[in-house]
């Protein structure tokens, strides 16, 4: 996991120092978001694979932009953790 420098900005994880982010951690109040932003092939193999199908309905919602699709997933308790890690395999490889 990598640090910003900047305290008011969100720690990252990063698979190595010099390429894109993989997650943004943003706390919240006894709870966490990890955001996502996921190109379309990214978008396409996660709506694909086994994953909770409310984070499907999430992804498929997410507005498009020229970067990909950013959603947010609520971290409230360990029931969804595999699912983000389902996630942050994905990424990288697309």
């Amino acid at each position: 996991m990598a640090f910003p420098k900047n305290p008011s900005s969100s720690p990252t994880f990063m698979t190595d120092p010099k390429k894109r982010a993989i997650i943004y951690l943003l706390p919240r109040d006894k709870y966490f978001l990890v955001a996502f932003v996921f190109g379309e092939k990214a978008a396409n193999e996660a709506l694909l694979s086994g994953i909770n199908k409310d984070i499907k309905t999430t992804i498929e919602s997410a507005r498009v932009y020229a970067e990909g699709r950013g959603f947010r997933i609520e971290v409230k308790n360990t029931a969804n953790v595999q699912d983000i890690r389902k996630r942050i395999d994905i990424k990288p490889a697309n």
